[in-house]
């Protein structure tokens, strides 16, 4: 069972650029919905199957004690 851990995540390209938000969780992807889909965002452990780079953030390290970063795939 993973347990809360929040952490503020600072968004690098992407439909989050320059935004930064509040995470329950520290894992290492981040997905944003697509078109027609109503959540703000899924975190994962792996990388999810099916889901396209343009809707995927991984994690690239921290900015400082309290903020992870994450890229946008499609652009790394």
């Amino acid at each position: 069972m993973i347990t809360p851990e929040p952490i503020n995540a600072r968004f690098v390209g992407g439909p989050l650029h320059g935004e930064t938000h509040l995470l329950a969780h520290r894992l290492p992807f981040v997905q944003v919905p697509a078109p027609g889909e109503e959540f703000f965002a899924r975190l994962h452990v792996e990388r999810p199957e099916g889901v396209e780079d343009a809707y995927l953030y991984a994690v690239e390290g921290a900015q400082d004690e309290e903020t992870l970063v994450y890229r946008h795939v499609a652009e790394a």
